[in-house]
């Protein structure tokens, strides 16, 4: 399922995306990830208790150093980091 700011009229790094996200899949919001392509998208996963897999392939960015932030490259990266954590979720 894919969940827009648009949804609720909140932008990141607002996190009420992701909470409303978990809600609507009725998780709780400690046990979801996000994978995110921006510094304010990462921010959002972040201030929500999230795991983040912040993809940061342009080399003009710089990697998020956060204990709950995985930095990654490539999107052919994350079944192996995930598999590294102990999660079989790409089948």
């Amino acid at each position: 399922k894919l969940f827009s700011g648009y949804d609720i009229q909140r932008w990141k790094p607002d996190p009420a995306l992701m909470f409303h996200a978990a809600k609507a899949m009725n998780v709780n919001v400690e046990n979801c990830i996000l994978v995110d392509d921006s510094v304010a998208g990462a921010q959002s996963g972040i201030d929500a208790g999230m795991e983040v897999f912040y993809f940061c392939a342009d080399p003009h960015n710089k990697p998020i150093v956060h204990p709950k932030v995985t930095t990654f490259t490539h999107l052919s990266q994350l079944p192996e980091l995930w598999k590294a954590r102990g999660w079989d979720i790409t089948a």
